[in-house]
């Protein structure tokens, strides 16, 4: 997956999710539309968002 530059990232390499603001690690941060989420929004976004065919 494409790697994106999180405009929230400090000096130790935390960034913030967008949805919720929790501060987590970059590489856990999962890039839906050039936006960071942490596991738990992601997996809330992957729930309501319909599959493309």
């Amino acid at each position: 997956m494409l790697k994106l530059h999180h405009p929230w990232k400090d000096a130790s390499g935390n960034c913030r999710c967008e949805s919720c603001g929790k501060v987590v690690p970059e590489q856990q941060l999962h890039w839906e539309k050039r936006l960071g989420y942490c596991d738990t929004c992601f997996a809330e976004i992957r729930k309501y968002t319909p599959k493309k065919s």
